[in-house]
C-alpha cells in the first residue's frame, strides 16, 4: 500500500506529496521492504508500496 492510501484510508496528516516522499525515504534508509506499483489515480508513474504491517508499525510508533 502506499503511505498516501495508508494515511487517506487512516486518516493520518499530514499526507502531503512532500512529507510522504520524505516518510518513504526513511522506510527505504531503514531497509524496510518495498516494491513499485503504478497508482490507479494520480500524476506519478510509478509510487513505492509498503507491507501494511510495516505501515501499521511505522505509524503507531509516529504517534506514540
Amino acid at each position: 500500500m502506499s503511505i498516501w492510501t495508508y494515511k487517506n484510508n487512516n486518516s493520518i496528516s499530514p499526507n502531503t506529496y512532500t512529507n510522504n516522499g520524505n516518510e518513504s525515504a526513511r522506510f527505504i534508509r531503514k531497509g524496510i521492504p518495498t516494491s513499485k506499483c503504478v497508482p490507479d489515480i494520480g500524476s506519478f508513474g510509478q509510487v513505492q508500496i509498503f507491507r501494511i504491517a510495516d505501515l501499521n508499525t511505522f505509524y503507531s510508533r509516529a504517534n506514540s
